[in-house]
């Protein structure tokens, strides 16, 4: 008979390993097979760093196990909280604070009414100190419709910021207050609905003395309602930010002008390195953003259909240590496309755009491409046909790249037909790697083939 081999008669240190190859529930699972892998388990402190996201119900029957990890610091993430559960959380939160290492909370807000003293017994466990915290999300569900709940005090952690604490979200909470737990934090998302009551004779750095990103979530746009949450609610930017992101709610109901939010794009934009807007319904806002980049020198540009619609088109512009990406309707490309090439103080160098009959059209006609300037086309399927086409002659080009899917198939001679009239200039055509060329022998002898790992 062969020998059968049990887990508890390996070493101790091998038997952990394979423990912690299983995910948070499977380790409760074998916890509880017998005494003794228990007691490993148990002592083996790392394999309780992350429990799932869990309800406050889940939460409760975890209890014997989420407090093990101690001082390695515990990763906390409690999902659809409702009012009745708040106290239970509150207790539990005020034990496990000392070694919580991130915690998120997601509030079902829209269910919450007359709720103080179910909030004061919330902040009193924050009251708590949070040695290893570094990550803290007060967040309701994603979708941002409810207001939220009540203002955020400013002496959670005693007023003290814990020391590792880089990362802040909030949504379910108003920040009224400039709160000095956050003097570390250097990542913050929050809705412009959590920056509110009006903002706007403050800064962000008032608030977050050490951001460098911000992601600004759920701006609306001011001619929709009699009180929006719109961008000029929002802190201002006066000092140097690394990232700014603004994402807008999408609405579909077509262009519409905000001057306000306009104003305080252009106003924020020159103290950005990187900044991207999305969804922007608001035409002035991307041309805010765009604007931005005057004087940048150098310019790149890449232009594609917005990987999760094809309705859009994403523009993501790029000088030296500064980049700007807006997303556009793609009716809406020409006029902010024309903008950008025509910005002063900027040499667009580098362009990348889908090979429409289109695109490439007014990019002959509005691009007044330096020497040397390389043009990238993104083909969806063949190169388009242009012989019957008229286009300007954009001398400087003298490299074309060729960029779309693997196993897309180019004809080589449609290209130099394109080139004939458009690129005489050019030098050397770069095909992706997985393309399959045909009629390679249309190219002029002047021009090289280069294969390219895109």
């Amino acid at each position: 008979m062969p020998q059968t081999h049990h887990l508890l008669g390996l070493p101790l240190e091998i038997t952990a390993d394979i423990l912690s190859l299983l995910s948070f529930s499977d380790v409760v699972s074998v916890s509880t097979v017998c005494s003794e892998l228990r007691r490993l388990a148990l002592a083996e402190r790392k394999l309780w760093q992350t429990p799932p996201r869990v309800t406050v119900a889940r939460l409760r029957k975890l209890m014997p196990f989420v407090g093990r990890p101690g001082k390695l610091g515990l990763d906390l993430s409690v999902r659809a909280i409702r009012q009745h559960e708040v106290a239970e959380l509150s207790v539990t939160l005020g034990a496990l604070m000392p070694c919580l290492r991130e915690l998120s909370l997601e509030f079902l807000t829209g269910r919450f009414s007359n709720y103080k003293l179910d909030l004061e017994a919330l902040w009193h466990a924050f009251q708590s100190p949070a040695p290893l915290l570094r990550r803290l999300a007060l967040t309701e569900p994603g979708d941002l419709l409810h207001e939220p709940l009540s203002w955020l005090p400013s002496n959670i952690f005693l007023g003290s910021p814990p020391p590792n604490l880089t990362y802040v979200e909030i949504t379910a909470f108003e920040i009224t207050e400039i709160c000095s737990a956050f003097a570390h934090v250097t990542r913050v998302r929050a809705s412009v609905a959590a920056l509110t009551p009006d903002h706007s004779t403050t800064r962000v750095h008032d608030h977050f003395p050490a951001v460098d990103t911000l992601d600004i979530l759920g701006a609306e746009f001011g001619a929709m309602f009699q009180d929006p949450y719109v961008l000029p609610r929002v802190p201002r930017i006066d000092r140097a930010l690394d990232v700014l992101n603004v994402d807008w709610t999408l609405e579909r109901l077509g262009a519409r002008k905000d001057a306000g939010s306009e104003a305080w794009l252009s106003a924020a934009a020159p103290f950005v390195r990187s900044l991207e807007i999305c969804y922007p319904e608001c035409p002035g806002a991307t041309d805010a953003v765009l604007a931005s980049l005057s004087g940048a020198g150098s310019l790149s540009v890449d232009i594609s259909y917005s990987q999760w619609d094809g309705d859009y088109i994403e523009i993501i512009a790029a000088g030296t240590g500064i980049t700007r990406t807006v997303t556009v309707a793609a009716g809406d490309l020409t006029p902010h496309f024309v903008k950008l090439l025509d910005l002063p103080g900027v040499a667009v160098e580098d362009v990348c755009l889908p090979a429409t009959v289109d695109n490439l059209q007014n990019l002959s006609v509005f691009w007044c491409c330096p020497a040397k300037a390389r043009l990238g086309l993104i083909l969806d399927g063949d190169f388009v046909e242009t012989d019957s086409k008229e286009f300007r002659v954009m001398n400087g080009v003298t490299m074309v790249g060729l960029h779309g899917p693997a196993g897309t198939t180019v004809d080589l001679g449609k290209v130099c037909d394109f080139m004939r009239k458009a690129t005489p200039n050019v030098a050397a055509i770069r095909v992706c790697d997985g393309f399959q060329v045909l009629n390679a022998q249309d190219l002029p002898p002047k021009v090289t083939l280069e294969r390219v790992a895109y």
